[in-house]
């Protein structure tokens, strides 16, 4: 959104260098680190702090609830009071909050520090593709979005890879402290370049819609919540009433925000905007494929941990091609989608599924000492597939979306991006292991483990399914406007 400090660019300068987002573009880097660092960690904080299950389980909620919770909060925030600002304040408190749990005593402490940890993280992160969307447009904005969507795919992996090397180097109980400390620093970096962002805000500020604010928070915890604690509290009755309380919940605010936009006012979601058709259908696709690759990467880790016997690090290590893959198309974007524009995505996806099918079969075939090994041409060529979804999804996403809504699109993406993380793990992790344990095929490990890519397998058709859908739709709009 314009400022009359910060204009819109022209097309021909088509906006501000990229180095300028060098600081913000970090922003989602530390987000998936800080989560998937600790999910890494978590059995050596449990063996450390001599926490339980359900405080361990804690720990990791107090940070991806509020994350989730406040984005679109925070996304209006930038908006009112300046992109630049609120992106500062929330990494400072991302960073003093990653200080501050690599010396937490017990585990109480450190789920209390976890919750502004995650707070900071839902005022940083709206902002990065809000000010890209903003303050730039054609290659440049294409490329914006394409290095937000490599850098958090470089955090989900620097998670799993960096946690494992710390935790498998590091002498007894420092280990899982270290890795916050690696997100501190990062975060410092990230406040330091932040000084260059672009400014940026709305011209048409709305006000905080508090009513809807607290909604939306009520129907997050009442899904999240359950869904969270359900396995460890052998899925008591209540989780269900509370899961359908939100459902409830939701239905309610959809017709209070409705109610608030035809009155004149701006509510937090307006349905004319959450309405339109990419974008509905670009969230969804965002969850199934968050969703299907969070629940892989923590199965992943967990089998050949507890069935292969790796360490941590050897686990994380497995996945490093498929990282390297991954960024290395991620950056290197440009001609695929000067070739294929939008429908990049839809070969992503169409690759996906196949690889995810193939390294099913075989770990269900090849189980043993060498499944890692024998996983690595699919894992890299996956990566590869994977880069070609993320930033072209969001791209598409965003194309059909206003300026005037740069801060609540892009934080509506990322509220998708960590509550599908977050249940991910919960649901396909549960639904792994409890596959395993009814079919009662030995080894056990190799039937997670191909549930999990058969379930991320069943994620990324789906996500075809709808960008299919959303460029059909496109297509025949476009056909209708070019009728005489």
């Amino acid at each position: 959104m314009p400022t009359t400090a910060d204009p819109l660019p022209s097309a021909r300068t088509e906006g501000p260098s990229l180095a300028r987002f060098a600081g913000p573009l970090l922003g989602p880097f530390v987000g998936t680190y800080a989560f998937n660092s600790a999910s890494v960690a978590s059995p050596s904080i449990a063996r450390d702090l001599g926490a339980s299950p359900t405080q361990v389980e804690i720990v990791i909620a107090a940070y991806s609830v509020p994350f989730a919770v406040l984005l679109v909060l925070g996304g209006r925030l930038g908006d009112r009071y300046g992109r630049r600002r609120t992106f500062a304040l929330g990494m400072g408190l991302v960073t003093a909050a990653a200080a501050a749990a690599a010396a937490a005593p017990d585990a109480s402490t450190l789920a209390a520090i976890r919750l502004v940890q995650g707070a900071g993280a839902a005022l940083c992160t709206p902002q990065v593709l809000g000010t890209v969307q903003a303050t730039s447009h054609g290659v440049r904005r294409a490329r914006g979005v394409m290095l937000f969507g490599a850098s958090a795919g470089v955090g989900l992996a620097a998670g799993q890879l960096g946690g494992g090397l710390l935790l498998g180097t590091a002498s007894p109980g420092t280990g899982w402290r270290l890795t916050f400390v690696t997100c501190a620093v990062v975060g410092v970096v990230s406040v330091a370049l932040a000084t260059s962002m672009p400014p940026s805000r709305s011209n048409r500020p709305a006000d905080v819609d508090l009513v809807g604010t607290v909604s939306l928070g009520l129907v997050v915890l009442c899904l999240v919540v359950p869904l969270t604690f359900g396995p460890t509290w052998g899925w008591p009755w209540w989780n269900e009433a509370v899961a359908a309380l939100g459902l409830g919940l939701a239905f309610v605010l959809w017709a209070q925000q409705g109610r608030v936009e035809r009155a004149g006012r701006v509510p937090l979601l307006p349905p004319s905007i959450v309405s339109l058709r990419p974008l509905r259908l670009g969230l969804v696709a965002v969850a199934v494929y968050f969703g299907g690759f969070g629940g892989m990467l923590f199965v992943f880790t967990r089998t050949l941990e507890g069935g292969l016997g790796l360490s941590p690090f050897g686990a994380g290590s497995a996945l490093g091609p498929f990282a390297v893959a991954f960024v290395v198309v991620s950056l290197a974007l440009g001609s695929a989608t000067r070739r294929l524009g939008h429908r990049t995505s839809v070969v992503g996806f169409a690759a996906m599924t196949v690889l995810l099918l193939g390294a099913a079969a075989t770990t269900w075939v090849q189980w043993g000492p060498q499944t890692p090994w024998l996983l690595q041409p699919w894992l890299v060529l996956l990566g590869a597939s994977q880069g070609l979804v993320f930033s072209p999804l969001v791209s598409l996403v965003l194309a059909e979306v206003p300026d005037e809504a740069a801060g609540l699109s892009g934080a509506l993406l990322s509220t998708m991006q960590q509550l599908a993380l977050a249940l991910g793990v919960i649901l396909v992790g549960s639904a792994s292991a409890g596959l395993a344990q009814h079919v009662g095929v030995a080894p056990a490990a190799a039937t997670e483990l191909t549930t999990a890519f058969g379930l991320f397998a069943v994620c990324s058709a789906v996500g075809l399914g709808l960008v299919v859908s959303i460029l059909r739709r496109d297509a025949s709009s476009a056909a209708r406007v070019g009728a005489p």
